[in-house]
């Protein structure tokens, strides 16, 4: 309903070119996409079996991206048709025509439903109980093997079953900067993406001013910028979910961060240079393509370190990035009118080179789980249980009843 409200609201203020309706028609989009965001990440991640997120989540990705390039795909046409020329009229009924397009999108809503998700795994059961101030202290004895459990406990029963745990390498602190061991990475990633999302939004907004003013580009040729930008990004994105099933999603993601804010200081040096606006742009592609390539792979980590319970909580921080991004828009558009809109990319990419740092700290004092072997451990949790299941006649029902649910649900999921 709010998206529609929205969609019929931004068309209105094309249409009657008023500054305040577009200002209450995108604030209804910021309330839509806080709402539907959070949810529908939430239901994503609790729809896909650990082992397996990093992949489902970049091929979301590349269908968001492949998506986006049907906006810039009827722009081109658009603007080639009425003229190719930067007015407010022809803006404008570009813009009508993407609320048209989101109508689709609006009615797909309706139909998601939470019946596929996963049921909670054991080991999340297990944490669940941790947290549960009933549990008892026979319980607590048999649950000490694991490392989200440790941390409640007295510091010398702590050190003393580091020593002795064979799951105990996994942790690499118990706590750090008051952050409890199991939440360093989380944290410290969504940390990262909130600061990149910061960053990003003082520039993102003013690469298409970039385009017109200093690059004296026709409007057609920065849709078809933006066209291989999507595409790249698609590319880029499939080739990093595949290393870093290699290398780790982390590393991956601090190699390609530090390419891309490379690529933007080449930028800034080839304008100045007085190269030709087509080397720019290429170089703009592969700063943009470098730079959104690793999203995926650091919401699937968040996604496998928290509970199920927590993850619309914790999508809820993406809510905030893309707010940032407003925030950080306008403190771009002082630096633009103080400095120069180079100066401004300069900015951009500073503060790109300091949002690595939550990642380095993810790395080194956090416990960062690989995802192949979250892969192999739901299989051997599958052995196992089969084997019990043949000395235990009366669980096997349910236990093959989950099992059967389970790979059901990777089926669905699969199609």
């Amino acid at each position: 309903v709010i998206g529609f409200i929205a969609a019929t609201s931004t068309a209105i203020a094309a249409y009657v070119e008023q500054f305040w309706v577009l200002t209450f028609a995108l604030a209804l989009w910021g309330v839509f996409w806080g709402i539907s965001y959070t949810s529908v990440s939430a239901m994503f991640a609790d729809s896909i079996p650990d082992g397996d997120r990093s992949a489902y989540f970049t091929q979301r990705q590349i269908t968001q991206l492949l998506g986006n390039t049907v906006g810039p795909t009827v722009a081109y046409i658009m603007f080639t048709t009425l003229g190719d020329v930067w007015t407010k009229q022809e803006c404008a009924e570009v813009m009508q025509a993407g609320q048209i397009l989101s109508i689709p999108a609006l009615l797909l809503l309706h139909f998601i439903k939470d019946d596929y998700c996963m049921k909670q795994t054991d080991e999340e059961n297990q944490s669940c109980d941790e947290e549960n101030p009933t549990t008892t202290e026979s319980e607590r004895d048999d649950m000490l093997t694991s490392d989200d459990e440790v941390e409640d406990i007295p510091l010398i029963l702590h050190n003393a079953e580091l020593s002795t745990s064979p799951s105990s390498p996994q942790t690499k602190t118990s706590s750090f900067l008051c952050i409890p061991g199991r939440r360093i990475v989380p944290v410290f990633v969504v940390t990262a993406d909130v600061l990149g999302g910061l960053a990003a939004g003082m520039s993102v907004r003013y690469f298409p001013i970039f385009f017109l003013e200093n690059l004296k580009m026709r409007p057609d040729q920065v849709q078809i910028i933006f066209i291989v930008t999507m595409l790249s990004m698609a590319i880029t994105s499939r080739v990093v979910q595949w290393v870093s099933t290699r290398i780790g999603r982390l590393q991956i993601t601090l190699l390609m961060k530090y390419s891309g804010v490379s690529m933007l200081f080449a930028m800034i040096y080839t304008f100045n240079q007085g190269r030709s606006y087509k080397v720019i742009c290429v170089l703009f592609i592969l700063r943009t393509s470098l730079m959104n390539g690793p999203g995926a792979l650091t919401r699937s980590v968040v996604m496998d370190h928290v509970p199920t319970e927590e993850r619309a909580k914790w999508s809820s921080l993406e809510s905030v990035n893309m707010f940032s991004w407003a925030g950080s828009a306008a403190l771009g558009g002082i630096l633009v009118d103080m400095k120069g809109i180079l100066f401004n990319f300069k900015t951009t990419a500073l503060c790109q080179l300091i949002a690595t740092i939550p990642l380095i700290l993810a790395l080194t004092f956090g416990s960062v789980k690989n995802e192949n072997e979250l892969g192999h451990g739901n299989e051997n949790e599958l052995e196992d249980d089969a084997i019990i299941d043949t000395d235990n006649n009366s669980s096997s029902d349910n236990s093959d009843g989950s099992n059967t649910n389970r790979e059901a649900t990777v089926r669905i999921i699969s199609v």
